[in-house]
């Protein structure tokens, strides 16, 4: 999305599974091969939900599973499909499921926490959709870790999130806004609001920051 600036960025993937800072992988926290299995496993057996491995190179779905290409690519720009996922080898930091029923919260309360909550990161990042994590990882350590990169405090962050994958991260810096199509239950996470994403709320509180910091 930003070609000429990418030698410049922090990057905080995954959730924090990998985290990149101007064009070097600082961070890498991947889950066992096994376990990435197992989790295909339980998902493909016990859910309504389709399995996608985040690898570090790209994200692998089942073959069977294409015709939700375009939604994948929303998020998974680089992709492949197999025909069995629980056979697959390689470096994954995140499992995510796909819910086309939209019954995210339902699934993880009935399924992924009781089986995975103790010993693993996991949160719901929207309707449809659900993630895994190795524990501890999350967007709130992500932003400490970039910190600590970059040589400043949570106390001069600014976060921006709608769903709870963004809770740790909202709770971990100063300035934290949710925009206003956040998902039920994430107010208690942020002290500010912003207008929604398709009225570019973002962008609003930025120009916002920049246009006070010019004044001075």
């Amino acid at each position: 999305m930003f070609p000429s600036y990418h030698q410049k960025l922090a990057l905080i993937c995954d959730n924090g599974g990998v985290i990149s800072y101007q064009g070097q992988i600082i961070s890498k926290t991947l889950m066992p091969t096994a376990t990435v299995q197992e989790m295909v496993r339980v998902i493909r057996d016990e859910t309504d939900g389709l399995p996608l491995i985040c690898g570090i190179d790209e994200a692998i779905g089942q073959t069977k599973d294409q015709q939700y290409d375009s939604v994948y690519r929303e998020f998974y720009h680089q992709l492949s499909y197999r025909e069995d996922l629980s056979s697959w080898t390689g470096e994954a930091d995140k499992v995510t499921i796909y819910l086309p029923n939209g019954d995210a919260k339902a699934v993880f309360n009935d399924v992924i926490k009781p089986r995975f909550g103790q010993n693993f990161s996991a949160a719901i990042s929207g309707p449809v959709w659900i993630d895994i994590m190795m524990p501890g990882i999350n967007k709130g350590n992500g932003m400490r870790a970039i910190g600590k990169q970059m040589g400043i405090t949570t106390d001069e962050m600014m976060a921006f999130g709608d769903n709870f994958n963004d809770a740790e991260m909202l709770k971990a810096v100063k300035y934290s806004y949710l925009v206003n199509n956040f998902a039920p239950g994430m107010e208690q996470y942020a002290s500010y609001r912003t207008g929604t994403n398709e009225e570019f709320g973002v962008v609003q509180v930025l120009d916002q920051v920049i246009a006070a910091h010019q004044a001075n």
